[in-house]
């Protein structure tokens, strides 16, 4: 999955105004779909990789196109891109108040689920 993220991650290094790209999904990818509980697993073709901001992103398995997909993929870095700010401010406030303040937690679920429970 490592090598996986590393091309994502240097696709936006490479284009940093793109807002999100589509690829083929890789065979890692369906596993973990699998994992999440996913029932379509089996059917994904491409992943669309958004980009979140950040160095965030975001992946969704699409067995429909783009077209289909692009709705949800958009409230989803929405949410994200708010939780993001909202982070921000929770730290400026902390700061401002002379409260200790740790940095956010790379990698912690900000409150997101996957669309399988999990």
């Amino acid at each position: 999955m490592g090598q996986v993220q590393q091309r994502d991650r240097a696709y936006f290094k490479k284009h940093p105004d793109a807002d999100y790209y589509v690829r083929p999904i890789t065979s890692v990818e369906i596993l973990e779909q699998q994992k999440m509980g996913n029932p379509d697993a089996n059917h994904l073709t491409e992943m669309l990789v958004g980009n979140t901001g950040d160095g965030l992103r975001i992946r969704i398995g699409m067995s429909k196109g783009i077209a289909y997909h692009i709705d949800e993929f958009r409230e989803i870095q929405k949410g994200i891109r708010k939780a993001l700010n909202q982070i921000d401010i929770e730290q400026h406030l902390r700061k401002a108040s002379g409260l200790q303040v740790s940095p956010p937690t790379r990698g912690k679920n900000m409150g997101f689920r996957n669309f399988y429970g999990n």
